[in-house]
């Protein structure tokens, strides 16, 4: 189960325990790199620079164990998540 409760977002995992998986800032920021397509973009258009936006999704993957997006030559691409049972 996912909410929210101020600028944070939590998840309670199957365990009962209750975590942050990211703030309203990263996930804002993870939302505009999807829509502008790339991290400098989405900076340009939130008014933060393309270093600290880099840093949003970087602290976003760390917490969260896993790259969002494949980094190429062609720019960002969306790394696709299936069900591991």
């Amino acid at each position: 189960m996912i909410y929210f409760e101020q600028d944070k977002i939590f998840a309670v995992k199957k365990s009962e325990k209750t975590e942050i998986i990211m703030t309203k800032a990263e996930l804002e920021a993870f939302l505009a790199v999807l829509q502008y397509g790339s991290i400098s973009a989405a900076a340009e258009r939130l008014f933060i620079t393309q270093p600290a936006m880099s840093r949003r999704m970087k602290s976003m993957e760390e917490e969260l164990g896993y790259s969002l997006f494949e980094r190429g030559r062609e720019g960002l691409r969306v790394v696709k998540f299936r069900d591991r049972k």
